[in-house]
């Protein structure tokens, strides 16, 4: 997305209403240390085909749309998480290991562990999502399939 740098600048976050197209509702915050801080707009996006493999994500904006509060706060709830999720490292884990193993964890290895403990967040945060879509997906097939009469 143009126009942000080194984690300031406009964003999209959310994932909300999936279509069968594959567009979706997402909102455009004004962030900072890539937290959400105001938000923008909302707004339909289909993401975009590109040719560049592990390039930036590419949307095309279908329609813009009146702000999405559920979607707003959950975004908000989401970084309220993940922030107290990163100062757990720091208040829990880091001195647990530093007790348990009496190794000092400083400079690069606690840079490195830390990462470590973020991407578990982040494999979370896309693996759960997607599970639930599968399980809701499931569930209606199952509605949709006629069950014999007696």
């Amino acid at each position: 997305m143009s126009g942000f740098v080194h984690g300031a600048g406009f964003r999209l976050y959310g994932r909300r209403d999936i279509r069968p197209d594959g567009s979706y509702l997402s909102t455009k915050f004004f962030c900072l240390a890539f937290l959400p801080v105001v938000p923008i707009s909302t707004q339909r996006i289909i993401p975009a085909k590109s040719w560049v493999p592990f390039g930036t994500t590419r949307y095309k904006l279908i329609s813009k749309q009146p702000l999405h509060w559920v979607q707003v706060f959950s975004v908000y709830l989401t970084a309220i998480l993940v922030v107290i999720y990163g100062t757990l490292f720091f208040k829990v884990v880091k001195p647990f290991l530093q007790a348990r193993y009496g190794v000092p964890i400083d400079d690069f290895p606690e840079f490195l562990l830390f990462c470590v403990w973020m991407a578990l967040a982040g494999i979370a945060f896309r693996w759960f999502p997607r599970s639930s879509q599968r399980f809701a997906s499931d569930s209606i097939r199952d509605l949709d399939r006629p069950t014999p009469i007696e």
